[in-house]
C-alpha cells in the first residue's frame, strides 16, 4: 500500500472493501507498503504508520504495535538515556504528537 491508497477515494474504498471482505472470510491480511513504487511524496513512511492508517481504514477498534521498547517515551531512550516512560495515553494531545515527530523516521 501507499498514502495514494489512503488518500484517493476510490482507492481508499477499494482497499477498505477488499480488506473488509478478507477479514470477513477469516483471513488475516499481510500489509506492507510498496516500495517499488512508492516515491517520497506517496511514501508512508514506516510499519507503524500503515499500521495505523490501516486500522483506520478497516475502523478497527484497537491497534497493537510490538516493539523492542519497553512503551512510549517521551524522547527517543536510544538517543536519550534519560527519557521517561509515559504510562498511559488516554487522548493525542499535541505533546504526544510532537514526541511522534521528533522520534519518527525521516
Amino acid at each position: 500500500m501507499t498514502r495514494a491508497d489512503i488518500e484517493d477515494r476510490e482507492r481508499f474504498l477499494n482497499a477498505r472493501d477488499t480488506l473488509r471482505a478478507l477479514l470477513d472470510n477469516q483471513i488475516i491480511p499481510v500489509i506492507n507498503e510498496n516500495d517499488a513504487v512508492a516515491t517520497s511524496e506517496i511514501k508512508v513512511g514506516d510499519n507503524d504508520n500503515l499500521s495505523a492508517l490501516v486500522a483506520i481504514l478497516v475502523q478497527a477498534e484497537q491497534l497493537y504495535l510490538l516493539t523492542d521498547q519497553q512503551g512510549l517515551f517521551d524522547r527517543d531512550p536510544r538517543k536519550h538515556p534519560d527519557a521517561k516512560l509515559i504510562a498511559d495515553v488516554d487522548k493525542i494531545t499535541d505533546h504526544i504528537r510532537a514526541i511522534a515527530a521528533e522520534v519518527a523516521p525521516r
